[in-house]
């Protein structure tokens, strides 16, 4: 992806530690306005196994977007994009 303006754009797999610890530094601790993730599990064809992975995803992106839900952080003009 080209890069935008006011954007932070990292590619990584968001539910690793890593990955969440590199977007999180972003934003000093404080909720982000918006984290964009295109990420999507691999299709076991097992229905509950398939349900739990995505639900990990899901997870994983609400943990990032909101690490210590008691702080509240004013509005910024930059985006951050997982890839």
């Amino acid at each position: 992806m080209a890069p935008l303006p006011g954007v932070i754009q990292i590619q990584g797999d968001i539910t690793k530690v890593s990955t969440a610890q590199e977007i999180i530094k972003h934003f000093e601790g404080h909720a982000a306005d918006l984290v964009v993730c295109d990420g999507a599990p691999d299709v076991t064809g097992l229905h509950d196994i398939d349900e739990y992975i995505q639900a990990q995803l899901l997870l994983a992106v609400s943990i990032v977007r909101n690490p210590r839900p008691h702080h509240h952080r004013e509005h910024s003009d930059s985006t951050t994009f997982v890839q």
